[in-house]
């Protein structure tokens, strides 16, 4: 991939980015004309998927038409043979592969063309240097358990370790950027405290991969006495939102990503939480449309932002659809729910709620001191009230282990509604 190409990326971005929202609306529009066309012609897996659903691809002519295209259900497209999602004419061997098991556990590689690689490194490239996550600065890069290649001129200014590991080195290597998972950096603090090593003073701490619950943030702003700025990204798609400094919740990265919030298979109302849609526009080796990413979020209601950002926000993401609680009758809850009693609760350094039955419940904690006595007792009340909860155990740990990817799951449903 050709630095060129990448710059070349940044500029088209930034123009788009800079222009009305009804040439916006129109750009969006007829990409997504030309992509369900393509798709429909080019592309096996949604040639059938129109077939299937009548869908003549001639009425959609833009983003009028989004709902009428049907959901790309994540199981469904995993299991489809490779050479059935790649567009006629793509060559595998031409592309870059990324991989990714996910939450499904069926492996899936994603191809990206040379002009897809620049789209998405230019829009990481903006991101970051909006943050101030700019790449000649000293980085920290803590519990990354397969960190991607630095180039050598980087190398002495990047560092992957350990939260143990980076408590030893903090001495002689000043951090202007520290980035984890949201739990390996409140270790890093942990750690730090316990050794009696004062807390570096980065310029910004970069966060992704875990919900950034407030309670955290302020923790962690505190403590480092640095903003944080979280990124929501996937495999599948890239960067697909970086965290608003003025409101919260996460803005679009770009144009050319639509983000729909799907509740009993209509449109979400503003504010109200459903299964998060993602389509590319500019995926055309292996195009995504209306994929369903897995998630559960809000849109926030479309307004202007004091931050400047031009793009629509996401108020906030619950978790994992996988994740959504199970109450009696096959009713299910957001994650966000059981996550509400310890986000606020700056006493608690990690928690994870497992739902092993329906109507029963593990609470584990790893408190921050020592642990309010009345916690399990409200706690209980709680899961009671809003779960139906029979049994709600409560487990005080003193860690709580991510899983190989380095990621903290902060609420595991094993319970099933039987459906």
């Amino acid at each position: 991939m050709r630095v060129t190409a990448v710059l070349k990326e940044c500029v088209r971005q930034e123009v788009e980015a800079r222009a009305s929202p009804s040439r916006q609306r129109r750009l969006q529009s007829a990409r997504l004309a030309r992509l369900v066309a393509r798709a429909a012609v080019r592309v096996p897996f949604y040639r059938e998927a129109f077939a299937a659903a009548s869908l003549d691809p001639a009425i959609v002519r833009g983003l009028d038409d989004l709902a009428r295209i049907p959901v790309t259900r994540k199981l469904e497209y995993r299991r489809c043979p490779p050479g059935e999602r790649l567009a006629a004419g793509v060559r595998p061997e031409d592309c870059r592969v990324e991989h990714t098991s996910g939450s499904t556990g069926i492996p899936l590689n994603v191809y990206l063309s040379e002009g897809e690689q620049a789209q998405r490194s230019a829009l990481w490239l903006r991101a970051r240097l909006r943050c101030g996550l700019w790449p000649w600065r000293r980085h920290l890069l803590v519990g990354y358990y397969q960190p991607p290649p630095v180039p050598w001129f980087l190398r002495r200014r990047r560092i992957h370790a350990t939260a143990a590991e980076a408590c030893a080195i903090l001495g002689h290597f000043r951090p202007q950027v520290i980035g984890a998972y949201t739990s390996q950096l409140l270790l890093l603090a942990v750690e730090l405290q316990r050794r009696g090593i004062p807390p570096p003073r980065p310029r910004v701490l970069r966060t992704g991969g875990e919900t950034l619950s407030p309670a955290a943030r302020q923790r962690l702003e505190q403590f480092f006495g640095a903003p944080a700025r979280d990124f929501y990204a996937a495999v599948e798609f890239g960067l697909i939102g970086s965290s608003c400094p003025a409101r919260g919740g996460y803005h679009l990265a770009s144009g050319d990503l639509l983000v729909e919030i799907v509740r009993d298979g209509r449109p979400a109302a503003p504010g109200e939480e459903g299964e998060v849609l993602v389509t590319s526009l500019v995926a055309h080796a292996m195009p995504l449309i209306r994929y369903e990413i897995g998630d559960v979020g809000a849109l926030a209601p479309l307004e202007s932002c004091p931050c400047g950002n031009p793009f629509p926000r996401l108020a906030g993401l619950s978790g994992r659809s996988e994740d959504m609680i199970v109450l009696p009758g096959g009713r299910r809850a957001s994650p966000r729910l059981a996550a509400i009693p310890f986000w606020e609760n700056t006493s608690i350094l990690q928690y994870r709620v497992t739902q092993r039955a329906v109507g029963e419940f593990e609470v584990e904690v790893v408190p921050d001191g020592p642990l309010d006595p009345g916690l399990a007792d409200r706690v209980r009340s709680y899961f009671r009230e809003h779960f139906e909860a029979a049994r709600t155990d409560i487990r005080v740990r003193d860690r709580i282990d991510p899983d190989p990817q380095g990621k903290l799951r902060k609420v595991v449903v094993l319970a099933s509604d039987g459906r």
